[in-house]
Order: C-alpha cells, then sequence, then structure tokens
C-alpha cells in the first residue's frame, strides 16, 4: 500500500516548514501538510490542543484511499501529533516525532506545559 505522510510543523511555523523536504518526497509518497491553529493560514484561529486534534485529523481523512497514514510531527507539532495518536491512533500506520517533549519542562517550556492541561 502506498504511504501518505501527514506532516505537521513546530512552533512559530507554518506547514511551509517542509518545502525543503517535498521535492526529496515527490514520487515516493502523498503528502499532506498542516497549519496547526494559530499558525499559516490559520493564524486567526485561538489555539487549543483539542482544535489541532481536529485540524489534524482532517488532514489524515484526506489521505489518498487505502493508503497508510503516517503522522510526522516536529516540536509543537509533535506534541500536537501525540495527542492525536493517543485519541484516534488507530486510523495511523505510523507516528513520527521529532524535538518534541510529552512533558515540556524548564522555564521556557511553560506555555506548552499550560497549553497540555
Amino acid at each position: 500500500m502506498p504511504a501518505h505522510l501527514v506532516l505537521v510543523h513546530g512552533s512559530r511555523l507554518s506547514s511551509t516548514q517542509w518545502a525543503p523536504q517535498l521535492p526529496l518526497l515527490d514520487g515516493l509518497v502523498t503528502v499532506g501538510l498542516v497549519d496547526l491553529p494559530g499558525h499559516g493560514v490559520r493564524a486567526g484561529e485561538e489555539f487549543t490542543l483539542a482544535r489541532c486534534v481536529e485540524v489534524i485529523d482532517a488532514a489524515v481523512g484526506e489521505a489518498p484511499a487505502g493508503s497508510n497514514v503516517v503522522l510526522v510531527g516536529h516540536s509543537l507539532g509533535g506534541f500536537a501529533a501525540m495527542s492525536y495518536a493517543a485519541e484516534r491512533g488507530s486510523r495511523l500506520h505510523g507516528l513520527v516525532l521529532a524535538g518534541c517533549s510529552a512533558s515540556p519542562v524548564g522555564p521556557g517550556a511553560a506555555i506548552y506545559r499550560a497549553v497540555a492541561q
């Protein structure tokens, strides 16, 4: 079965974060890009973790029929991807997390801890 990657960007970025990778993936997999609430095309939306899960779910739902969906999250996108997988992981074939944590620590991570609660 063909693979479909759903790519979720990091904090203060947008789906354009993945532009350098797209040519490398061309012809190998299909790709869906996500802008989380408060970022990119969704800059005007309030950021909540529940809304992130909804946005990711919509992107997963746009995968070509019969494809194996792999959710890829970086930083904040990884945190949101973990939340998605915890709630709706049965829709995924795989999960890739980069530069993120299930339990953000340190003074700079206070905003992430607030969102996680």
